[in-house]
């Protein structure tokens, strides 16, 4: 085979495995790791683990730091689809207007963000996401 066309050949065939990793279902052994998401107004860092427990520091600007623990849950991940969500209970908001503040339950988007990445939508309209 000519370079060219091999390397060719490998070209698509990592751009195919690519692909297929973005858009298969999540499922839960995807989930667990670490995320972190920044907002003008401070930060969060969110500790998933595989026993369904999670861990979650907020720093807002301010100085003062605030965590939590509690559970989370994937919904909604099934067969094909590749659409789900998460729910976290409890849970600080990092939404912008909500900065920190005790919530007894969530239920945000959870996407694949290419190779091995997730993202879990926290305020879409402000660009905030936790970020694997």
């Amino acid at each position: 085979m000519q370079p060219m066309r091999l390397t060719g050949f490998c070209c698509v065939g990592f751009m195919c495995i690519l692909l297929v990793g973005c858009i298969r279902a999540i499922q839960d052994g995807d989930v667990p790791g670490n995320y972190k998401a920044v907002a003008d107004w401070g930060s969060s860092a969110l500790a998933l683990s595989k026993d369904h427990t999670f861990r979650q520091t907020v720093r807002p600007n301010s100085g003062e730091i605030k965590r939590i623990e509690g559970r989370w849950t994937l919904v909604g991940a099934s067969g094909n689809s590749r659409n789900a969500s998460i729910t976290l209970a409890p849970y600080l908001s990092v939404t912008h207007d909500k900065q920190g503040e005790y919530a007894p339950w969530s239920f945000f988007s959870i996407d694949h963000t290419g190779f091995r990445g997730m993202e879990i939508a926290a305020d879409p309209g402000w660009g905030i996401a936790h970020r694997k």
